[in-house]
């Protein structure tokens, strides 16, 4: 009860706080690939996927620096465009989160490195620096871990639909190497679908 509570103040909050303040937001794209993008979606296996081409030089979102809290410093995911981009949505309360990421420990064992690259964001707002930081330490995953900034809520939310901003759904935009970005389908991606997906993307 406690959890599901949560998640329902979380989503709460989101629509009054985030998406209260954005005019006439667009509709989420339906679930279909636009022309050149090779990511499969709608099928039996990853029902509900979504995809989503981005606009020459980028959207707004890749470009938002977010925090590596391991290091403080500024990460724009626009910089990794060239790689198989995998950003995860997670906050450190979500036990399916946490799954997920257990199954990107898995994936990218099994993957190029140099091709590919995996990305937790926060997108809880309410939490601090120091507890992702916790979090991560607790964890020790070898990859990124990010805190999201209101601005790149509100723009992922603009371009994928509000479930992009719930944790528990476990949501994964895979961007492809030439900046094409997929938000797949809601639930656990096991490590075998993030290395189908990696691999129809070139990896």
């Amino acid at each position: 009860m406690i959890a599901g509570r949560r998640v329902t103040v979380l989503g709460a909050v989101l629509a009054a706080g985030l998406l209260g303040g954005c005019s006439a937001a667009p509709a989420a794209p339906s679930a279909t690939v636009l022309a050149g993008s090779p990511v499969p979606v709608a099928t039996e296996e990853s029902p509900g996927a979504t995809a989503a081409t981005l606009a020459p030089g980028g959207p707004a979102w890749l470009a938002e620096p977010l925090i590596d809290v391991r290091t403080g410093t500024p990460v724009r995911l626009g910089d990794l465009v060239g790689h198989v981009v995998f950003v995860e949505g997670m906050a450190t309360w979500c036990p399916p989160c946490l799954e997920q990421q257990h199954e990107a420990e898995i994936a990218l064992s099994q993957l190029p490195s140099g091709m590919v690259i995996y990305v937790s964001v926060d997108i809880d707002p309410r939490e601090a620096a120091s507890t992702l930081s916790a979090y991560v330490d607790r964890n020790q995953f070898g990859w990124q871990f990010l805190l999201a900034t209101p601005a790149f809520l509100r723009e992922l939310s603009d371009t994928f639909g509000a479930t992009i901003l719930s944790p528990p759904a476990t949501p994964v935009v895979v961007i492809d190497m030439s900046g094409h970005g997929t938000l797949t389908e809601i639930g656990i991606k096991r490590a075998s679908r993030l290395i189908e997906l990696a691999h129809a993307l070139g990896a």
